[in-house]
Parts: structure tokens; C-alpha cells; sequence
């Protein structure tokens, strides 16, 4: 039990169910969080140059708005970046590196704050083979603040054999060249990186770039296999692709569909083969499918139907329920819709609430017995967000661990105690304390 200290607290707090229609105003905005860094991803891809000692490597950056700091200037939002790239050896000495300073604007204010906008650019370099390590700063001009990203990588001899293959770049949006030029143009496509490696719900279908190389004379009957692995090493997707390979280089774009990849790690394998299917060269790269609505309603429906049960009504749930299989990624969307706040605007801020509520609470209150989501911990942050004040108590002599959370400006408070020592803190309800109180009033909350 908590000690004596806290009962006065117990005895005034106001735990009420909250009533429909009161959830969407409690999920409301994205909060307006100072990031102490400037935040950024950074990739790379290897490609032939016109020096056959080394490569061309792409080295592509984005930034988020969120982490940089914006200035007003007339009607447009301007923020001023520096990026420093180095490039270590295998010796551990610098063999090449670059500086660039940019600008990058945007149209209002709303845009600064965002955590999923920012600038997607690129700089070039060329290396020899080996192995190397990457080191990129990111310098905010306006705040003098440094954000840095490492990657190690290995690049291969590209020109060792007349027929060979290329790095691989991982693509967002493979779109057609316009009159003015852009440093993501190859021949007649514009191919638009997707740094991060993650796919998902915002980039429906994992695509690469790639270049295959003929230096031989005679035309070249060849095959492309497509093979990707799962984290434990078991092949879920593969391809096969005939060619005819009959100039010096030949450029790819390969798309690959997301329906069958959960959510995970995976590691993909390009091999160029002769025609009787023998290796010729090979590259390899990994990828991520990030978390998103649509796959979790295909691989888990129950569990999505759960998860509402702090932002929707029974009836809803219900209805939900029966859904044919076929029409149930709609009905979520359409779902969504019915509660989105500002249906004028491209986002549903309530849903990007909630479900990043729903990750954080996951990441921050697990317990080897429950999902951080389904702990009463993370019931009170999903519902309330990030308490202002949190009273921390984790070794006193005459109780088990508690801490207390403090909502000053909805003047509530809520305390929960390590009842088993497992980390899963049980909130303390000023009645009966029936653990399973929530989930019995889930029509109670819209």
C-alpha cells in the first residue's frame, strides 16, 4: 500500500471516466516541443564514376522542420543550415568529405513545428573501395546547435568485372524530370530518395534505384532475382526479372509491394545472374516497414479494434466488428474521418495523437505481464498525454514505489503504485479499485 503521506492525496483526487466527446479536445494539438538538436537521417548510395579507381557516392540528407530554428522573412518562414560531411578510411583518417550551407523556407508558421516535413537534398563525393565511416554534422546557423549522424559502409570495386551492378538506393517517389534540373535527375526520371529506409502508410511500396553495367562488346542475356529476408533470415518475397543487356549502363527502378511485410527489419538482395541463373554480382541493403494504421488493420484486426477503446464508443467498436474483411481498411479510415478535428486540412491531428501516444506508451510503461498501451500508466497518458509534474518515489522505507501525476491546467492527479516489484504500476483508485473499471465503462469514452 502507499504510505500515509499520499492518502490526503488519494482522497481528492478526481479520477473520473471521461464522457464522450471530451477525448478529441483532451488528444488535441501536436505539442510545441524545443528539440535540443537539430534533427536529420542521413543515407548513402555508391555508384560508377568516370574515374575507374573510384565511385560515385550519393550521399543523401533530410532534415526536419521541427528541429531547426525558422525566422520570419516577408511571407515565408526561413531557416539557415550547414552540413559538414567527412569521410574516414579504413585507417581511420579522413579520405574525402564536403560543406554545404542552404537555406529552406516554407510557407507558414504551422510547417516549422512539424515532425514529419523537412528537406530531402543530396551532395556527392568521390572514394575508393574499402571500408568507411560516414560522420555528418548538422549545423542550425540560427541557433548555433549541432546535431551528428555516423554510418559505416562498405563500398565495392565497382569496375573489377565488364558486366556489374551498382549500390542500391532506397526510393521514395520516382517522378519525371522537369525544365529546371535537380541533382536527383537520372536520364528522364527524377528519383527522390527515401533516406530513412522506412516504409509505410506515407510510402506505400518499397522502390530502389539501381544502375547494371556492360562494358563487353556483344549484347548480354541476363536475369534479375529479387529476394528479401525477415529478421530471422526466412525469405519473404522474391522476384525474377529477364533482360537484355546491350548498353554501358542500364538504369532500374523496382517496386516491390508492401501488402505481405509486417512491420519489422528486412534485408534485401539484388543478384545479376547469366541467363542459366549463375551469379555475376550482387548488392545488398536493408529496409524497415514502420508501424502504420492499414497494416496493422490487415495482419491484426482484433488488435486494432482494441486499441480504439479509448478513443471510441462501444457502438462503434461494435460496428467495426462486423465489417467484411475486404472493407475493413475503409471503415477505419472512414472512422478516422468521422473524428478528425480539422477535416479541411491533409492531417487527422487526433489520430497522430493518439497513435503516437499509443508508441510511446509502449516504448516508455512495458512490463514483462503488458504492453505499455494497456497499462494503467499508459491508459493515463494516452488520454491525457504528458503530465506537467511527476512526483517520483521509487525506494521509500514504509511503501512500494509510487509516483504521482500532476495535470495542473485540467486540475487532475493521478498516482500508481509497483504493487509486484515488476515495474507495471497499478493506478490507485480513491474506491474500489477494480482494475478492470476502464475497460467495463469503455462506452464511456468517445
Amino acid at each position: 500500500m502507499i504510505s500515509k503521506n499520499i492518502i490526503g492525496i488519494l482522497a481528492i483526487f478526481i479520477l473520473s471516466i471521461v464522457p464522450a466527446g471530451q477525448i478529441s479536445a483532451q488528444l488535441g494539438g501536436i505539442e510545441d516541443l524545443e528539440l535540443d538538436e537539430p534533427r536529420f537521417n542521413v543515407d548513402v548510395a555508391a555508384f560508377r564514376s568516370a574515374d575507374e579507381g573510384k565511385v560515385r557516392l550519393e550521399i543523401y540528407y533530410q532534415i526536419f522542420n521541427d528541429g531547426l530554428r525558422f525566422f520570419k522573412k516577408q511571407d515565408q518562414f526561413v531557416a539557415n543550415y550547414e552540413l559538414n560531411v567527412t569521410i574516414l578510411g579504413e585507417d581511420n583518417k579522413q579520405s574525402a568529405g564536403t560543406s554545404v550551407e542552404r537555406l529552406h523556407k516554407v510557407n507558414d508558421y504551422q510547417a516549422t513545428r512539424r515532425s514529419d516535413q523537412g528537406i530531402i537534398n543530396m551532395v556527392e563525393l568521390e572514394i575508393g573501395k574499402g571500408k568507411h565511416r560516414l560522420i555528418a554534422k548538422l549545423i542550425d546557423k540560427n541557433t548555433d546547435k549541432i546535431g551528428t549522424v555516423e554510418k559505416d559502409f562498405q563500398i565495392d570495386d565497382l569496375f573489377k568485372d565488364e558486366t556489374d551492378l551498382s549500390g542500391i538506393e532506397f526510393v521514395r517517389e520516382v517522378l519525371e524530370k522537369d525544365s529546371i534540373p535537380s541533382h536527383f535527375d537520372k536520364e528522364e526520371k527524377r528519383i527522390i530518395p527515401a533516406v530513412s529506409r522506412q516504409y509505410g502508410e506515407d510510402i506505400g511500396q518499397v522502390s530502389l534505384y539501381f544502375e547494371i553495367y556492360h562494358n563487353e562488346s556483344e549484347p548480354k542475356n541476363a536475369r534479375l532475382l529479387y529476394d528479401v529476408y525477415d529478421e530471422g533470415g526466412a525469405k519473404v518475397y522474391d522476384d525474377d526479372f529477364e533482360l537484355l543487356l546491350n548498353k554501358k549502363i542500364t538504369r532500374f527502378v523496382k517496386h516491390i509491394p508492401l501488402e505481405e511485410l509486417m512491420p519489422g527489419s528486412y534485408e534485401l538482395k539484388i543478384t545479376l545472374a547469366e541467363k542459366s541463373g549463375k551469379p555475376i554480382s550482387s548488392s545488398r541493403g536493408e529496409f524497415g516497414v514502420a508501424w502504420s494504421l492499414g497494416a496493422l488493420v490487415r495482419n491484426d484486426y482484433d488488435l486494432a479494434l482494441e486499441q480504439l477503446k479509448y478513443v471510441a464508443q462501444k457502438d462503434e467498436i461494435d460496428e467495426l466488428k462486423e465489417v467484411p474483411e475486404e472493407e475493413r481498411e475503409k471503415a477505419f479510415s472512414d472512422f478516422w474521418k468521422a473524428h478528425d478535428p480539422t477535416p479541411e486540412s491533409p492531417e487527422n491531428e487526433l489520430m497522430e495523437k493518439y497513435y503516437g501516444r499509443i508508441k510511446f506508451a509502449n516504448r516508455a510503461f512495458s512490463s514483462i505481464h503488458r504492453e505499455g498501451w494497456r497499462t494503467d500508466m499508459g491508459m493515463v497518458y494516452i488520454i491525457y498525454g504528458e503530465p506537467d509534474y511527476i512526483e517520483n518515489h521509487p525506494f521509500e522505507l514504509d511503501s512500494k514505489p509510487y509516483q504521482v501525476w500532476y495535470y495542473y491546467s485540467l486540475s487532475r492527479q493521478f498516482a500508481f503504485e509497483d504493487e509486484n516489484g515488476t515495474g507495471d504500476y497499478r493506478i490507485q483508485w480513491p474506491y474500489d479499485g477494480r482494475s478492470g473499471f476502464i475497460d467495463d465503462k469503455i462506452d464511456d469514452y468517445d
